[in-house]
């Protein structure tokens, strides 16, 4: 856009022009206005001072600020051709600057607002003169009064990543600004160009600026016509943080330049007509029917001890070599797994392999199909999945060609709260970021909550923290350790795609290896009761304290499906009077009691042996 004199008289302060000021060849602060009833003649204010006889001196002003510039009006002649201000400055004077290059902001009127002194400090205008720091304000965009003059105009609008680059522009008449980085642009800056025609993004060759590029591109094409962009400059490197002024610099011409525009398309959003739904031809690649399918998230949900992990990696041997998972739900085809554990290192892996493969059903063809980590096996240490970790997961599944990932547990492998929507909505970012990259399926092995709920056995609402990580699986499955019985309730407590399975009763055997054992009644999706008919062996609760402690009762009602915590505490309590348990308040809110004996947690104590340790507690 290039600005030039109208015929109605304006003054022209603290302007850059084309070609230099006519007396002294300098691009600043040198003014100008037409002459009154003289067209042939400007009359311009320099600002150096120039013994000059090619031009009338119409008279001198004295010293005008601390530099000791001095002002010299000349009667100069048109010469046929008028000179060419490119950013007029309306109806206020900005304050004098020095000779450091300096950048004044001005707000939509042309008051003066801010000023930036490059690769230093920011002043505002106070009113009378400039004050260290940004002030009360926001910075205003760049150039305000000529970018919202190009908006009505119709006139393109040059954004750049850095001012300087903008006052590049400007100098080949064009309308020009900035907002600076990506970081930095305000919505006040998006609103000033709504409705412009059309607006050329004009970023840095380094990884800021194209950042900056992405963001406007995302934001522009929602308020304005077009968005075109100039994302490279040819004869520069990327990461060199090269700008259009180096381009420009290095001998290039302003119709150069503008053969390195490209279009940036509208964002659309494709849908879908009624027609295509109804005669689309759905066909799920399944791994097993309605419960693992590639590109999905699975949810193994359990409180401690239930056998999560024994059960993921059951899932993981059945994948790879057998017909059936649990002896009872069909596999489709076997594929590779690849098993990420967080607890017990390679030691307790090489445990349960040897014991899995002990018997001649389980003895593998090969172990090509299946492959472990641990964070003993890793070089760079820690689980949590940072941006490298992804990317050590996202290239092992390519080489070995996974098509089902196991996370074992879950809370091993995050930093994050639990409890807050947004930092697991990140983690699940994190794991659709591996699904995306690989096409995998992701199945996560999770804790339920400590404490009591109101809820059936299974519930997947059991989950522990934010509701983001179960609402985001396509399954969620919730082992449950039935009281009184040696077996587990495996439930299906979510099924997004498919026929729900029914939810199964499993035995653990000494092989490690779940088995399917009978489909669940209504009965068994009740919450046991303790006492009555229901009766549980005391050495088997013992068992899982001595195991699993500090442990509060209701821990164990949530693991053992057990309804009544309040009757469990009865009998804890006597064990605990009679020597065999030992109990304590919980640290934190709530502060309940819970239980342990000396080789869980606590002083050690002498410990008697109960009476009737085979008996059944009622």
């Amino acid at each position: 856009m290039v600005l030039t004199m109208s015929s109605k008289e304006r003054d022209w302060n603290d302007v850059k022009h084309i070609g230099g000021c006519p007396v002294c060849g300098h691009t600043d602060w040198c003014t100008y206005k037409e002459d009154k009833g003289n067209e042939d003649h400007i009359v311009v204010t320099c600002m150096r001072e120039h013994d000059s006889e090619e031009f009338e001196a119409l008279g001198k002003r004295g010293k005008e600020n601390a530099q000791g510039e001095l002002r010299t009006i000349y009667l100069v002649p048109w010469n046929g051709n008028r000179p060419q201000f490119l950013l007029p400055r309306k109806e206020k004077d900005l304050p004098p600057v020095n000779d450091q290059r300096e950048f004044i902001f001005q707000d939509e009127h042309g008051n003066p607002t801010h000023k930036e002194i490059h690769k230093g400090a920011i002043y505002h205008w106070n009113g009378s003169d400039w004050v260290s720091g940004r002030g009360v304000r926001k910075k205003p965009l760049y150039r305000l009064p000529y970018v919202l003059e190009a908006v009505a105009a119709g006139e393109d609008v040059w954004i750049t990543e850095g001012y300087k680059d903008a006052d590049t522009l400007c100098g080949l008449g064009l309308c020009a600004t900035s907002g600076g980085s990506s970081t930095t642009w305000l919505p006040e800056y998006t609103k000033a160009l709504k409705g412009a025609k059309r607006v050329i993004l004009c970023g840095d060759m380094d990884k800021p600026g194209q950042e900056h590029l992405e963001k406007l591109k995302q934001m522009l094409p929602l308020v304005v016509g077009e968005v075109q962009e100039i994302s490279a400059f040819p004869g520069f490197e990327f990461g060199t943080g090269a700008d259009v002024t180096d381009y420009l610099e290095a001998g290039h011409t302003l119709q150069d330049l503008l053969t390195l525009m490209e279009p940036v398309g509208k964002p659309t959003l494709p849908t879908y007509s009624l027609d295509e739904l109804l005669t689309m031809d759905i066909q799920t690649d399944w791994l097993i029917e309605s419960v693992l399918a590639p590109k999905g998230i699975v949810m193994l949900l359990g409180p401690p001890a239930s056998g999560k992990s024994l059960l993921s990696l059951d899932l993981a041997y059945s994948l790879a070599y057998k017909e059936q998972w649990l002896d009872h739900l069909p596999i489709k085809r076997n594929c590779n797994v690849l098993l990420l554990s967080g607890e017990g290192g390679a030691e307790v892996l090489s445990e349960r392999a040897k014991a899995r493969t002990q018997s001649q059903e389980e003895r593998l063809p090969t172990g090509k199909m299946m492959h472990f980590w641990t964070e003993d096996r890793d070089e760079n240490g820690g689980l949590c999945l940072s941006r490298e970790k992804v990317a050590a997961i996202v290239g092992a599944i390519r080489q070995h060609g996974i098509e089902v990932l196991i996370i074992d547990p879950l809370i091993e492998f995050h930093a994050g709260d639990e409890n807050s929507q947004q930092e697991m909505g990140e983690l699940i970012k994190v794991l659709r970021e591996i699904i995306h990259a690989t096409d995998v399926c992701v199945v996560v092995t999770h804790h339920t909550r400590k404490g009591g709920r109101d809820t059936q056995p299974g519930d997947m609402l059991e989950g522990r923290g934010s509701g983001v990580l179960v609402g985001a699986a396509e399954t969620v499955l919730s082992l449950v350790h039935k009281a009184g019985v040696d077996e587990r309730h495996l439930f299906f407590s979510k099924v997004r795609r498919g026929r729900k399975p029914e939810d199964i009763a499993l035995q653990f055997e000494d092989d490690l290896v779940f088995r399917w054992v009978r489909d669940l009644d209504e009965s068994d999706k009740r919450p046991a009761r303790l006492g009555g008919n229901q009766k549980v062996k005391r050495d088997e609760l013992l068992d899982l304290v001595a195991r699993e402690g500090p442990i509060t009762p209701k821990e164990i009602e949530q693991g053992w499906g057990i309804a009544s915590s309040r009757t469990l505490k009865i009998h804890l309590d006597a064990w605990y009077e009679q020597g065999c348990l030992q109990r304590r308040q919980r640290p934190g809110r709530g502060r309940e009691m819970e239980y342990f004996t000396p080789s869980t947690g606590g002083t050690p104590t002498t410990t008697s042996t109960a009476s009737d340790a085979s008996g059944s507690l009622l």
